[in-house]
């Protein structure tokens, strides 16, 4: 097949510039850089993006999406027919208690936070995965017993471990709104029978999960209602619909709201990174128009010559934006193919590893993003087309040509 002028002309010029040593290595440098910019957007990107899924199916693992807290005055006394229509069947509800307390042990005294739920809501609104005593499980949580029972977070399970003498533990808190001087009163015991992980550390160290009908004959705790959802975008608009329905001072939060800040920080923290990648990814887009200028000098008189020939300012133009295109082509395969190496790489030896306590995972799996990849490898081809078509109009003008000529 015939090839084009231009692509015949540009192919012929890189052949040349190839088979010189010194500017074959020269290639080889540049287009090495150019594919560990791109690569090193792609991989961090890909960090970025798996560390924000984890942090946030930690949140929502122990978060309901929507949380409806009562007012202590004038609590609701029926959840019916709250939840729009349209979302009934893609939503589960939970009620809850919850009151503060102080867990007394030989290592210390903590601050902890006593959450009442059922073992179904356990089941349907918390992603939480259990440690258990021989002979344990979620339903002995509602099971009558001497003292009771209560699972503790991961992190308080830990620091009691430690100094462990028995299942029992000793929390005080109020159990009604009236002020107790005597310690004896204020204190109860409870008996441990394992552990919960939500892979927050804020919830780990905090809570401890035990029936909520411990709490109705007890006038000092606070109550609610937690929704799960199938999808948990949609928890800002539910909450909406919700406020409008329920009395007044009751307060309807979603996810988003409740973890308001966090988010903004995670997002400033992407826009940070974003606009360092894009630097690094611009910086070393601009080695494509280094190579394209040192062909150009190189073969400056014969480009002359041929526009002297008659060799149109298209063509010339075309000359310098199919190499560009050929180098950026080049740069996206290598930048794609070393992504994955370094991904793969990342995987095998679990280089990125979190903390087991904090989240839910170990160690992050990378991917690389397909619509990051494609935005990188647009940004790299435009840039490159750019400074071609910029460099052919400054250079090879017809006149700059004549007056070199001295015609």
């Amino acid at each position: 097949m015939k090839l084009p002028l231009a692509t015949f002309i540009g192919f012929r010029f890189l052949l040349a510039e190839w088979q010189k040593a010194s500017s074959r290595a020269l290639l080889i440098v540049s287009l090495l850089g150019m594919a560990l910019g791109l690569s090193t957007f792609l991989v961090g990107q890909s960090i970025l993006t798996t560390f924000q899924k984890t942090y946030l199916s930690s949140i929502l693992g122990f978060n309901a999406h929507v949380i409806i807290v009562n007012d202590v005055e004038r609590p609701m006394d029926s959840f019916q027919g709250i939840i729009p229509e349209a979302y009934q069947q893609s939503t589960h509800v939970s009620h809850y208690r919850y009151k503060e307390g102080v867990l007394l042990t030989p290592g210390g005294i903590h601050s902890v936070m006593l959450k009442g739920v059922s073992r179904n809501s356990l089941k349907q609104v918390y992603q939480l995965n259990y440690e258990f005593f021989e002979g344990y499980n979620l339903a002995s949580l509602e099971e009558n017993s001497k003292y009771p029972r209560v699972l503790l977070g991961q992190k308080i399970y830990q620091d009691w471990l430690l100094t462990k003498k028995s299942n029992l533990i000793k929390i005080i808190s109020a159990k009604t709104q009236e002020p107790a001087v005597n310690l004896a009163v204020l204190s109860q015991t409870y008996e441990v029978i394992g552990a919960f992980e939500s892979g927050l550390s804020e919830f780990d160290s905090k809570f401890m999960l035990l029936s909520e009908t411990l709490f109705q004959s007890e006038s000092n705790s606070s109550s609610g209602y937690e929704i799960k959802m199938d999808e948990p975008e949609k928890a800002i608009e539910l909450a909406s619909l919700i406020q409008k329905k329920v009395p007044q001072g009751v307060e309807v939060i979603a996810w988003q709201t409740l973890n308001a800040p966090l988010f903004e920080a995670l997002k400033l923290e992407k826009t940070v990174f974003l606009l360092v990648m894009f630097f690094i990814v611009f910086i070393s887009t601009l080695n494509i128009g280094g190579v394209v200028l040192m062909i150009l000098y190189k073969k400056k008189d014969d480009l002359q010559g041929l526009i002297f020939l008659g060799l149109s300012k298209k063509s010339t133009k075309q000359i310098l934006i199919g190499q560009a295109l050929l180098f950026s082509l080049i740069t996206m395969i290598a930048g794609y193919l070393l992504s994955w190496g370094l991904i793969y790489l990342m995987d095998y030896i679990k280089l990125v590893s979190l903390d087991p306590q904090v989240y839910r995972v170990a160690h992050l799996s990378f991917s690389i993003s397909l619509s990051a990849y494609i935005a990188a490898s647009f940004f790299v081809s435009l840039v490159s087309i750019l400074i071609a078509s910029w460099m052919s109009r400054w250079v090879l003008q017809e006149q700059n040509v004549l007056r070199e000529r001295g015609l």
